[in-house]
């Protein structure tokens, strides 16, 4: 449908739970938000797109960056381009140092935080074995809807690899210009192995929050350190369901709950907010009343 821009457009997020818009709709929300552009008491006449919200995340800045240079470029063919402002000293720095900054617009991904040039670029299934040495895992990668390689761990204490499949889009010198334009969420390069573990670990986190939606729940999640002398490693070490919050009281409730729970010391709770994994509770400390482990 055609939709004119006002000057203000309007711009509603629907939740699951607002059973009587979807049935407007003619919908079932299945665990899904609505992004909607138009009246909200409207949905027929407006421009609905729907998904969970970290499909949503996901999607959206993909879009305005497309948008932006489809109208960049539009204004660039019917005027002059301004000219180029000389470079601060501050902008020399940056440019020339080892982990400049890259010119491509970044998307940042919802559940570890990193940037990449396109969000499109994800795991969509996962397949673990265990083994006497640890768990081995594959996944399937996609580049929007084409699956363009997998991610493989044999689960013996060795590197995270990809293969592309024949004639990928993104093949391995496609993977290192993926690499050399994306950035941790401290803003530093990655290496392909954090890369590629990031990707799966967007798919595991976003599986987990669906699975929550679907049931009207929410997911909370324990962050811990990787091992001893890690401290400054992270990882998830453990993933839970849990009753529906929506208010303070709710927030207050299962805070109190889950601090009555032994977690690993420098450990600590979040809570997915629709939009970012809020801490809970602080990290733990050591019980200095605890005997050493022998």
């Amino acid at each position: 449908m055609l939709y004119a821009l006002p000057a203000t457009p309007p711009i509603a997020l629907i939740g699951p739970d607002d059973i009587a818009w979807w049935t407007a709709l003619g919908e079932a929300p299945a665990g899904r938000s609505a992004l909607v552009i138009g009246d909200p008491a409207d949905p027929a006449a407006a421009l609905v797109i729907a998904a969970v919200p970290p499909e949503l995340g996901a999607y959206l800045p993909v879009l305005h960056a497309a948008l932006r240079r489809t109208v960049q470029d539009g204004s660039q063919s019917t005027a002059a381009a301004p000219p180029p402002l000389p470079p601060t000293p501050e902008t020399t720095q940056r440019t020339t140092a080892s982990t400049a900054e890259p010119a491509t617009t970044l998307v940042t991904l919802p559940h570890t935080g990193i940037r990449v040039p396109d969000a499109t670029l994800r795991v969509t299934t996962y397949q673990e074995l265990p083994t006497p040495d640890g768990v081995a895992y594959t996944a399937t990668v996609h580049w929007g809807r084409t699956p363009v390689g997998t991610i493989h761990n044999e689960g013996r204490g060795g590197a995270t690899s990809y293969r592309p499949t024949a004639g990928s889009a993104l093949d391995r010198s496609g993977l290192a210009e993926l690499i050399v334009a994306s950035r941790g969420a401290d803003g530093q390069p990655l290496s392909e192995e954090d890369l590629l573990e990031a990707l799966v670990t967007e798919y595991e986190h976003a599986e987990h929050v669906a699975q929550a939606m679907r049931a009207g729940r929410s997911a909370v999640q324990l962050r811990a350190p990787l091992g001893v002398g890690l401290n400054e490693v992270y990882c998830t070490a453990e993933r839970r369901i849990v009753a529906k919050v929506t208010t303070p009281a709710q927030r207050a409730t299962l805070t109190a709950q889950l601090q009555r729970l032994a977690v690993p010391d420098g450990a600590w709770w979040q809570l997915w907010t629709g939009q970012a994994w809020d801490n809970l509770t602080i990290a733990s400390q050591p019980d200095p009343d605890r005997p050493e482990p022998r």
